[in-house]
């Protein structure tokens, strides 16, 4: 069967959390600010399982943004912050 239909769909959402993520991290945020920002943002109420599998998520999209040279981390206070180039 032909997937690329579903594969579009996969890669828009995936693109629209990215975008999200850059336009929260427009100023420094901890990963967990983050990821309130972001379920606040998809109407989400977080479980612990959520906080699991969607921070997972979160973070492999930082990893690929850092790589891209989109955003940069920074060390404040003792935490990590996130921070849009």
């Amino acid at each position: 069967e032909d997937i690329s239909a579903l594969a579009q769909i996969n890669i828009a959402a995936v693109e629209k959390l990215l975008d999200r993520i850059s336009f929260f991290c427009s100023e420094p945020k901890s990963f967990e600010e983050l990821l309130h920002d972001l379920f606040t943002d998809y109407g989400m109420t977080m479980s612990i399982q959520q906080y699991a599998l969607i921070g997972s998520t979160v973070r492999s999209c930082l990893s690929g943004l850092l790589t891209k040279g989109q955003i940069k981390y920074i060390c404040e206070d003792g935490y990590v912050k996130w921070q849009k180039l």
